[in-house]
């Protein structure tokens, strides 16, 4: 082979390899973007997008939550930031908890359960209290079932104990008992075990360390205890006399009926 040909295939080679860097800078470096002329597109896109994390992605996932059209896009979007903490993407997160669809607002509340600050914790707390539909209303409560802030979890015990509503204190007992991992749960037909359960929960370490660590007081009174009763069997007068634990964690699945 003569000199100018093997120097003329070595300039190729060299070409070839730079090529193939280009391209993979370019793909590595190009800005997320969600795509597609309809919702079914741009849900794909937005999995692609969360499953391939090129730059920018979780601002343009954010982006997708504020501002897209379709309410199982949003919700999508929000599934794919779930515990991301950078301050703009949580905004968008938090700015979805009062989004008009509920399926949307359920998705937020999921994706906040990580965010472990103080300010997570009171908005998931407002949702608890205020959201009109009651599956929106149960993933906050699991949200804060999930958040390791102590602030969560003497929020849960307060709101056992001075919720304003029995199906609140109850709603509150029940996060409890996933957050604290009780191995027996009580039986929603003995309110009896309800009181005794919630009075051992205040004996726990972790319950006495969160309440320490917030600086609140803990309370032991026989009114708040008859409050856990009367709710207990408040729910079994309204005929709901089971608990579901679980929530469905499909965006795209059809949100729950309002109350």
């Amino acid at each position: 082979m003569s000199e100018s040909r093997r120097r003329g295939q070595w300039l190729l080679g060299v070409l070839v390899i730079a090529c193939v860097v280009a391209v993979a800078a370019v793909w590595r470096f190009r800005r997320a973007k969600v795509t597609g002329d309809t919702a079914e597109q741009r849900i794909a896109s937005v999995i692609r997008i969360a499953d391939d994390r090129p730059r920018g992605y979780a601002e343009a996932l954010a982006d997708t939550a504020r501002n897209d059209p379709d309410a199982g896009v949003r919700s999508m979007a929000l599934a794919c930031l779930n515990g991301n903490r950078v301050p703009d993407v949580r905004s968008a997160v938090v700015e979805a908890t009062r989004d008009d669809d509920p399926q949307v607002r359920k998705s937020a509340c999921i994706s906040l359960m990580a965010c472990d600050d103080q300010a997570t914790v009171e908005r998931l707390t407002e949702i608890c209290r205020e959201d009109v539909d009651k599956d929106v209303r149960h993933a906050a409560f699991v949200a804060l079932a999930a958040n390791k802030s102590p602030h969560a979890t003497v929020t849960l015990m307060n709101m056992i104990e001075k919720g304003e509503t029995p199906g609140l204190r109850l709603e509150a007992a029940w996060a409890m008992v996933d957050k604290a991992n009780v191995r027996l749960e009580p039986t929603p037909g003995d309110p009896l075990k309800w009181g005794d359960m919630i009075e051992g929960l205040k004996l726990t370490s972790s319950v006495q360390a969160a309440f320490e660590e917030t600086n609140t007081p803990m309370v032991h009174d026989e009114a708040a205890r008859q409050r856990i009763l009367e709710s207990v069997l408040s729910e079994q007068s309204s005929g709901h006399h089971e608990h579901d634990h679980g929530i469905q964690t499909d965006p795209r699945a059809p949100g729950g009926d309002s109350e």
